[in-house]
């Protein structure tokens, strides 16, 4: 199991649907998003997708629970392992979605009012867990 790189949100609180994307471009819906992560409180859903060719592919919604609550504040972080991304909420495992595009066309992270985002950070490495030898080994591209 690899993990290529992780990203962490401190958010202070939701305001109303707000959405985080992995993309190729710096505009939002102007090239390939990899990965396309919605909160919708209204709804109690949380909408993952990917954009590519000018459109929008089947959205997923399947979720164990809607973690994310009006005026709540949290922590996000997603993965990006060898089969898809993982998302955390408060440091629980949340929902994952597989990869659509090619991961080497993703080179922006866009993120839409309706939070406040804080504290974010990104860790560019390699984690891989060795079942051989029961550990975990680190590197860098």
């Amino acid at each position: 199991m690899c993990i290529r790189d992780s990203f962490l949100w401190a958010v202070l609180f939701v305001l109303v649907s707000f959405a985080i994307n992995l993309q190729q471009n710096p505009e939002p819906c102007n090239g390939e998003v990899a990965f396309h992560f919605n909160p919708r409180p209204g709804e109690q859903q949380c909408v993952r997708n990917s954009f590519d060719g000018g459109s929008w592919m089947d959205e997923e919604r399947d979720q164990p629970h809607f973690p994310f609550d009006e005026g709540r504040s949290f922590t996000l972080r997603i993965e990006v392992a060898e089969e898809g991304f993982r998302t955390y909420v408060n440091g629980k495992p949340y929902v994952n979605f597989s990869h659509r595009l090619d991961l080497g066309n993703v080179h922006y992270l866009y993120l839409t009012e309706g939070a406040e985002f804080y504290d974010i950070s990104y860790q560019d490495r390699y984690v891989c867990y060795d079942s051989y030898c029961n550990k975990r080994c680190f590197w860098s591209e």
